[in-house]
């Protein structure tokens, strides 16, 4: 049996974190707030652990590290856009006369927080398993 590697370790606990926080939101669950907590805190640690295998990523070369990076990214985005989000609606209260602007600029985080940063964690990680599969064993 294989030893994992650090950045395997990282990667799988990445995509745990990210399957639990994306079947809450698929399923009927969020309507109830229990399970609320353990989604809050699986965000947290998905955050920290797209963080920490942007590091690891770094070391990388090549095809292997595009794909880490671009999983790793897209792992941190939805929290980081959820941030935008909310910084320009309340700029958009703030400041009615140019309100459109912070409007547009709301709307365009949440897509990004919504909808591209989970394609893109899907992509990526599909390609850095293709990757991790064709590594040569040590």
């Amino acid at each position: 049996m294989k030893k994992l590697s650090a950045k395997e370790i990282v990667f799988c606990l990445l995509i745990i974190f990210g399957i639990m926080i994306s079947s809450f939101f698929a399923s009927m669950a969020f309507e109830s707030r229990i399970f609320f907590p353990i989604v809050a805190a699986s965000s947290i640690l998905l955050f920290a652990f797209g963080i920490i295998l942007i590091r690891i990523a770094k070391q990388e070369k090549g095809k292997l590290k595009k794909a880490l990076l671009l999983t790793s990214i897209s792992a941190i985005s939805p929290f980081v856009f959820t941030l935008f989000h909310n910084f320009f609606y309340g700029l958009n209260i703030t400041f009615k006369n140019v309100s459109f602007l912070f409007e547009i600029l709301g709307v365009v985080s949440f897509l990004i927080a919504i909808f591209v940063a989970p394609i893109t964690f899907i992509i990526g990680a599909v390609c850095s398993i293709m990757h991790f599969r064709r590594e040569p064993k040590k």
